[in-house]
């Protein structure tokens, strides 16, 4: 009802794998970002928690029952084996976590070894002797205290950019068990009762429920009503926070405890089998219709274009590839018998321009060569990668690029990257920079590698950054093909993360004198508004990647400033 047919196929297979108990394997596997700019996240993305949590309930009692086994054949006392499993298990998990949120963040957030410490902390609370220690008020409200005092830490520090859950997951744990082991002991201090509170008591008994309604009202709101200010944005999402707790107290009330306690299902444990099994699977065929018909819908215009301007996205293909001396491949493309070569480098914002650039090179009988890797820029500038850690593998693509020019020798360079690379600036120390001085650091990386290519000999020529829509643009103009004044942003905002590089690159630029640029964003907009659509083709994949049916069409204006470049 509120999601365009473009998305519907991917929500009925993420409620198929929530059913399944395994949507955090599939959100692992897509590497979901919870905080992912311009992108209707999927409504299930919350079930991850619960898929690693119904995929540790089949080892942990394997665990427990196989420890305590060995224990009483080796004579030795039941308790203290379990509690010796149990930090071993957090000594390796969390080991993992920290070792692998660096490098693999989605396995680290998502997958079950990497958060199996965090049950097995609690497995080592429930062993705990609470009632010797927690023996007074002072007691129980020191950990009540400092287990809150932690979680309110947690609230303030962890931000969408910080690595998670690494080391710093510690701070939301140990909050919580530090507030439960206040209230387990033989004393119950003032935080225990307040929080103990029939108001909180309350909140507990449907947070089962809430947390399942939390996030599908929260994605929905943001699709049903949509803001043009990032304060009616957070408006909106309070609104439908509340709103799924309303909706959590009904359904706790009136459908969780009447079926958990129904007599007849209490008192047979076949028919309660029978029953979930029924309901799951009654459940699965409803996802399956609503991804089976989210295909049929997208096999007609006008959703056939929006989805397949959805699923378009740039890969690696090549022509032909072949080794080079210095190390990486060389993709071609185009005329590849051509003696005449253009070579088109960034990041992924030359790669969502490489399928258009393809088409012009081959009507302008020239090479083309490409190579980009997503979110690193071409140019010898220093990086935090999207985890927040000095980004080493783009400073390796960097050095490539730029020992590339040198043997393909190109007779034109086309650069084309992202201008929105901002806090990401680091200087050639690794240290982190202030507003101006990275404007200073991407100044002087453009020159180094125009210099590159100056030496070279090729012509260089700059692809100018696009604007940015902060909303999904596919959903949007999926849902409003009619109008598509809709789907738009203010020219200003749209420009705003981009015009401190592009102003640079185009200063550059105009210092060397010879550079020539490529500028669709009058294209894209107007002189007020940034359209995600023009003509009921959509401009946009994503809130920053411009969709391929759109750029392909710009096929004959880029064939024409290639031209003009390599005469």
């Amino acid at each position: 009802m509120v999601l365009s047919p473009v998305r519907w196929t991917a929500v009925g297979l993420d409620a198929i794998a929530a059913l399944l108990s395994v949507s955090n394997l599939v959100f692992a596997a897509c590497a979901t970002d919870y905080f992912a700019d311009g992108l209707v996240p999927s409504p299930f993305l919350h079930t991850w928690s619960l898929g690693v949590e119904e995929q540790f309930y089949p080892v942990w009692p394997v665990l427990i029952v196989g420890v305590a086994w060995i224990a009483r054949r080796m004579g030795a006392r039941p308790r203290r084996a379990l509690a010796a499993a149990f930090l071993v298990t957090i000594l390796f998990s969390f080991l993992l976590s920290v070792i692998w949120t660096p490098v693999q963040p989605s396995w680290s957030f998502y997958l079950l070894p990497a958060r199996a410490w965090e049950f097995a902390l609690a497995g080592l609370l429930a062993l705990a002797p609470l009632e010797r220690v927690v023996r007074s008020r002072t007691v129980a409200d020191v950990f009540a205290g400092l287990g809150v005092a932690l979680l309110v830490v947690s609230m303030l520090a962890i931000d969408p950019g910080s690595p998670f859950p690494g080391w710093i997951a510690t701070l939301p744990v140990i909050g919580t068990v530090l507030v439960i082991a206040s209230g387990s002991g033989r004393a119950h201090g003032r935080v225990s009762r307040v929080l103990a509170a029939r108001p909180l008591q309350w909140i507990g008994s449907v947070s089962y429920s809430w947390y399942l309604w939390h996030w599908p009202f929260i994605v929905l709101a943001a699709v049903a009503v949509p803001t043009r200010s990032v304060a009616d944005g957070v408006g909106v999402g309070c609104a439908a926070g509340l709103a799924s707790l309303g909706a959590a107290a009904l359904t706790s009330r009136f459908v969780e405890t009447p079926i958990r306690f129904r007599p007849r299902l209490v008192a047979s444990p076949r028919r309660t089998v029978a029953v979930v099994g029924g309901v799951t699977a009654g459940a699965l065929l409803a996802a399956a219709g609503l991804a089976g018909g989210g295909v049929a819908v997208t096999s007609h215009e006008p959703y056939r274009t929006f989805a397949e301007a959805l699923s378009a996205v740039p890969d690696q293909a090549c022509t032909r590839e072949k080794p080079a001396a210095s190390g990486p491949a060389v993709c071609e493309l185009g005329d590849v018998d051509s003696g005449t070569t253009v070579m088109l480098v960034g990041d992924s914002h030359a790669g969502h321009w490489k399928e258009a650039m393809n088409e012009a090179a081959l009507a302008a009988d020239v090479r083309l060569v490409v190579r980009w890797r997503s979110s690193c820029p071409a140019i010898p500038v220093a990086l935090l990668d999207t985890d927040g850690v000095p980004d080493d593998e783009c400073a390796r693509f960097q050095e490539d690029t730029l020992a590339l020019l040198g043997e393909v020798g190109p007779d034109v360079v086309v650069l084309a990257q992202s201008a929105a690379y901002g806090a990401r600036i680091l200087s050639p120390e690794l240290g982190r920079l202030g507003p101006d001085e990275r404007l200073d650091e991407w100044e002087a990386a453009m020159h180094e590698f125009f210099d590159v290519v100056d030496v070279t000999g090729a012509r260089p020529a700059l692809v100018v950054d696009n604007p940015r829509l902060d909303f999904d643009p596919i959903e949007c103009v999926a849902r409003n093909a009619a109008d598509e004044s809709e789907c738009s942003a203010e020219r200003s905002h749209a420009l705003h993360s981009v015009e401190g590089l592009n102003g640079v690159g185009l200063d550059v630029v105009s210092e060397r004198g010879a550079v020539a640029t490529f500028d669709v964003t009058d294209d894209i907009c107007d002189a007020e508004r940034c359209y995600a659509a023009r003509d009921g083709v959509p401009v946009f994949r994503d809130g920053n990647h411009l969709a391929e049916v759109w750029t392909t069409g710009r096929a004959d204006d880029l064939r024409d400033w290639l031209i003009t470049l390599v005469r």
